[in-house]
């Protein structure tokens, strides 16, 4: 049985509805899970954002007693339906925070609030980094988990134009890139209970991974960690910003006590970027104070 057609079955089963509904509701999800690509062979796997996205369609389908739309959830791993009727909504413009679907870039309008406690707590982090004409540096910081990515733009930082510009370099350059470099992430066990989010694969994009590490509880002694914090946190000189964007991802673990990091570029950048942090052939592992730094180029 197909994914679209397990949900429709649960669905079904706790819905009272007409059968033009039903029907429907099944021509939805099917054509959900075509658009997601979803391998059936990782169902177990799948989070509960992506089961969003799959029956996020569907909440016209069922009214309360006040006549307000409620949302169909289905819950993939204790294999529950229920309602949610609340939810968090989003701009049908660029505003503060701005979510999408990874697989095709779709704006997402609306997500069930514990939904987004789920994205903002368990999902990725990322900040990118880019220099506007200005003159002024720029830190966009996102989560991503299953389907979902979700941008945080600094709205009340900039004036209009610089925020113009800001959108238009996402929309016509760089959304694209941070999404296909956030679809090359993925949960990989350590054992049975264990793991971390890893780049299994070369993202299909015009940027590349240079750096790759980790941080621990330490002293943090290390000048490339200490140089990348700096630059996260936009605490440089403005004269010192390097001249291309730089996105860092911090990928989830299951150790708390470590914040993994890999750091991308433009490609055309790399050796210009790694100059410019000083870490050209840079390696560094020291457990005692808690820290693991790598260059990849």
């Amino acid at each position: 049985m197909s994914l679209a057609d397990r949900v429709y079955s649960l669905l079904i089963s706790n819905l009272d509805i007409s059968e033009e509904d039903k029907q429907k509701l099944r021509e939805l999800l099917q054509k959900r899970q075509s658009e997601l690509d979803i391998d059936e062979s990782e169902l177990g796997k799948a989070s509960a954002v992506t089961l969003w996205n799959l029956v996020r369609e569907v909440p016209a389908l069922y009214v309360n007693e006040n006549g307000g739309g409620m949302y169909i959830i289905f819950d993939i791993d204790s294999m529950d339906v229920f309602v949610e009727d609340c939810v968090i909504s989003f701009s049908d413009d660029w505003d503060y925070e701005n979510p999408f679907r990874l697989d095709n870039l779709a704006p997402i309008y609306e997500i069930p609030e514990a939904y987004y406690e789920e994205l903002m707590t368990y999902g990725n982090a990322l900040s990118f980094i880019v220099k506007l004409s200005s003159g002024a540096v720029v830190a966009i910081r996102g989560r991503f988990l299953g389907n979902t990515l979700l941008l945080k733009l600094p709205v009340d930082d900039l004036g209009d134009d610089e925020f113009d510009e800001l959108v238009k370099l996402l929309s016509d350059e760089y959304l694209k890139e941070i999404a296909e470099i956030c679809k090359s992430y993925t949960w990989v066990l350590s054992d049975a209970y264990r793991g971390c989010y890893q780049a299994v694969k070369e993202p299909q994009c015009q940027f590349k991974k240079v750096i790759e590490g980790w941080v621990a509880i330490g002293d943090y002694s290390d000048r490339v960690i200490n140089r990348l914090a700096s630059l996260d946190r936009l605490e440089l000189p403005i004269e010192d910003y390097p001249d291309c964007p730089v996105l860092l991802v911090f990928p989830r673990s299951s150790n708390v006590c470590v914040t993994y990091f890999d750091v991308y570029v433009p490609t055309d950048k790399a050796k210009y970027f790694l100059q410019w942090l000083n870490a050209v052939g840079y390696e560094s592992f020291d457990l005692k104070h808690g820290h693991y730094v790598r260059v990849l180029v």
